[in-house]
């Protein structure tokens, strides 16, 4: 095999880039100096995450859920870093009526009471203080806060093996055939 075909060796791991890459998107690149590629991919994996929480609300975030997609797409959702574990917990205690860590109601909101053990509207035809949203909405927004999950674990791998990425664009591009082409003239034959 010619030095040309032979594929580029790891000779990086950037393990604190690495982990800056999943506190927050975009901060591993900002670490390592490629400022401009961490606001991208800052701009483009948070927008794409609270996008999804605009679309579907904040059930979309939901480790507790009855439905068995949505506990799956906590761990993809994970990926994004602390602020999936915020809104969780917000979701959890807030609008799910369960206070973390234990099985005992939260403290009612404005316009709700206590009736039963369980917190219900203040009035008869008050709806409750959360209702996830309907239809395909919900899982939209699902869908949009598992892809960002998974875009910021591609941006990890990429903050964490940076000199793959800088071996690639340093080996040369051309073909075996058509740099044998060009080294040896047309290439019309033997004459």
């Amino acid at each position: 095999m010619t030095a040309a075909h032979a594929q580029p060796e790891p000779v990086g791991f950037d393990a604190i880039a690495g982990g800056l890459a999943l506190v927050l998107p975009g901060a591993g690149h900002f670490y390592r100096g490629d400022r401009r590629r961490g606001v991208f991919i800052a701009i483009g994996i948070l927008g794409l995450f609270f996008g999804g929480l605009l679309i579907g609300g904040v059930s979309v975030v939901d480790r507790r859920s009855e439905r068995h997609e949505t506990r799956l797409s906590f761990i993809g959702q994970a990926f994004v870093g602390p602020t999936v574990f915020v809104v969780d917990a917000i979701h959890q205690s807030r609008f799910k009526g369960v206070a973390e860590g234990e099985a005992r109601p939260r403290h009612p909101l404005p316009g709700e009471t206590i009736r039963g053990g369980r917190i219900q509207p203040a009035m008869q035809g008050e709806s409750p203080p959360m209702r996830p949203s309907l239809g395909k909405v919900n899982e939209i927004g699902v869908l949009y806060c598992l892809l960002a999950g998974m875009l910021n674990f591609i941006a990890f791998l990429d903050a964490l093996f940076p000199s793959m990425r800088a071996a690639a664009a340093a080996a040369p591009k051309g073909t075996g055939a058509i740099d044998a082409v060009l080294r040896t003239g047309s290439g019309g034959g033997t004459a």
